[in-house]
């Protein structure tokens, strides 16, 4: 059984979303943003790590179908 490799799109897509969603926390220690473009950057990271969860079980799945 040959293991296939993960694509890295995916995977890039989740770190992103990560750094985006951590980062305004960071920023705002150093300079003041508005509580709107916070929000923003938060709900932009949740989305991008959601789909590229999405993207991965999608993936996952159609593996899985191919294999039998």
């Amino acid at each position: 059984m040959k293991k296939h490799q993960m694509k890295r799109p995916e995977i890039k897509l989740v770190c992103l979303g990560l750094l985006v969603a951590t980062s305004s926390s960071l920023v705002k220690d150093w300079i003041h943003l508005p509580d709107i473009f916070r929000g923003f950057l938060i709900g932009l990271g949740l989305a991008l790590e959601f789909t590229g969860v999405i993207l991965l079980v999608r993936r996952k799945r159609s593996m899985n179908n191919c294999e039998e």
